[in-house]
């Protein structure tokens, strides 16, 4: 689903697509993973920041004319997301999705250029990386070092691996394709 973003033949459509599963997917996760996250960010290593991607989501696919996939976007229960039982599966959650933030260094200029779009439309998403989260990320994993367990975290980091996978796979499966 992800691979039309770094074509050269990318269409607004297959952006679109991937753009509404990916606020689907975030949708569903934010309020649990903002809510159980309240005990890393307190304390010294406070000056991490989780930034919520579903309003930048929902901005971009209001910039492209696309409202009519936010009420689908998000079915009554989740199409995949990750376990979150514990504050090291919380870790390992933020350690992918922080980390997938480089991704946009190399996707956001190339749907620019496909598309016509720049950071301030259409393509927030994919700019979270220019707000520096992954220094501070690295910033708080450093500091909690000796408070979790880093098999916890690897298996946080794999389950949401997994969810947005499948995620992805079940929202691809679901669209209809122009």
């Amino acid at each position: 689903m992800l691979a039309p973003l770094t074509s050269a033949r990318l269409d607004r459509a297959a952006y679109v697509r991937v753009l509404g599963a990916f606020f689907g997917f975030f949708r569903t996760l934010e309020p649990r993973l903002c809510r159980l996250m309240l005990p890393l960010i307190t304390g010294e290593e406070g000056g991490y920041r989780y930034l919520p991607r579903t309003g930048e989501l929902r901005q971009d696919l209001l910039d492209l004319n696309a409202s009519d996939i936010l009420e689908d976007a998000c079915p009554a229960r989740a199409l995949a997301s990750p376990r979150l039982e514990t504050l090291d599966h919380v870790l390992g959650t933020l350690y992918v999705l922080e980390g997938a933030t480089q991704g946009g260094r190399i996707i956001a200029p190339r749907v620019c250029r496909a598309l016509g779009l720049d950071a301030v439309q259409g393509v927030r998403y994919f700019h979270a990386y220019t707000h520096g989260q992954w220094a501070a990320f690295r910033a708080l994993m450093s500091a909690r070092e000796l408070q979790h367990d880093p098999e916890g975290v690897v298996d946080g980091a794999r389950d949401t691996f997994a969810a947005v996978g499948a995620h992805l796979d079940a929202w691809w499966n679901k669209m209809p394709r122009s």
